[in-house]
């Protein structure tokens, strides 16, 4: 696929962004940003360059609208379910927004986190296109055993058969929905491919994407869905280490800092619709540099790494 193309598929139609990607890989020399860890919400392990929360911060915003940017307006009070729907969770609000830490905000299943949303925010369940009521005969299958950050267990049900995305998750009798986030990690090194992911929301090929939004520019047609779907697939796929050695490597601090925030300003957000109707949420591509981020997942999309 030329370069042209995978600009036309990915939304690109600045020249100026072409300009400061050979910018910033003619500056790449070696490390100087150290590693560092934040453990919250739906992210386990984030090092270095610190791109989505630099724009954060300077309109104002707090980290969980990052980690979760569909938790960014705190949710109103639960509202009493209809009496054909099982009970949904409770949610409070601790400060800022912020969930309790008693709540589902959390839940670590299988080596991967999950996020237990909250049913009463209509406008977070309409984004994933998942009902806004759990009842009795969704609950079919019994997936296993997990737990919430804040060490309750509970029972996770198939919401969908062939995917991995999203579960009904119940605990002490509520139920809610559970949307994947990422995987548990320690070693920075460590990475999913693009096809490992597309699968766990059931996407196994090209015909299973109905729609694809890059900046708020909509695919819809199934040549341009084969193509962005085989761009993510071929790309070189690295884990969080690895992106920040290739695209901060022998940058100042300054440079590294004005670099994030350039690229927090020029991200486009992508979000993926399921031949099924699952959405997929929070991945973003940085044009200036052709790289997309996924799930602390990162690809290089214009060729091999070196």
């Amino acid at each position: 696929m030329k370069r042209e193309e995978l600009f036309e598929i990915l939304g690109e139609t600045d020249d100026e962004l072409v300009e400061g990607a050979a910018h910033a890989n003619a500056i790449h020399q070696k490390m100087t940003w150290g590693q560092w860890i934040l453990a919250a919400a739906c992210v386990a392990l984030i090092v270095g360059a610190v791109i989505p929360f630099a724009k954060a911060a300077s309109e104002g915003r707090s980290w969980i609208s990052v980690l979760l940017p569909w938790q960014e307006k705190a949710a109103d009070d639960p509202v009493e379910p209809g009496t054909d729907a099982l009970p949904s969770f409770t949610w409070k609000e601790n400060g800022k927004g912020r969930l309790s830490p008693d709540s589902l905000e959390v839940i670590q299943f299988n080596g991967t986190y999950y996020e237990g949303l909250n049913m009463s925010d209509t406008a977070l369940l309409d984004r994933f296109n998942l009902p806004h009521e759990i009842k009795e005969n969704d609950i079919v299958n019994t997936v296993g055993k997990a737990k919430n950050d804040g060490g309750k267990e509970l029972t996770l049900y198939e919401y969908q058969p062939d995917q991995q995305a999203v579960y009904i998750a119940e605990c002490e009798g509520r139920y809610t929905y559970a949307v994947f986030c990422n995987r548990i990690r320690e070693d920075l090194s460590q990475y999913d491919t693009a096809q490992e992911l597309f699968s766990i929301y059931g996407i196994h090929q090209p015909e299973d994407i109905v729609q694809v939004e890059i900046g708020g520019k909509r695919i819809t047609k199934p040549e341009k869905i084969k193509e962005f779907y085989n761009a993510l697939c071929t790309a070189q796929a690295m884990g969080n280490a690895e992106w920040n050695h290739f695209v901060f490597n022998g940058m100042t601090e300054k440079e590294s800092s004005n670099l994030s925030i350039t690229l927090a300003d020029t991200m486009q957000e992508i979000t993926v619709t399921s031949s099924r109707g699952i959405i997929i949420n929070g991945a973003q591509y940085y044009p200036t540099i052709r790289y997309v981020e996924w799930a602390i997942n990162y690809y290089r999309l214009d060729g091999k790494l070196g």
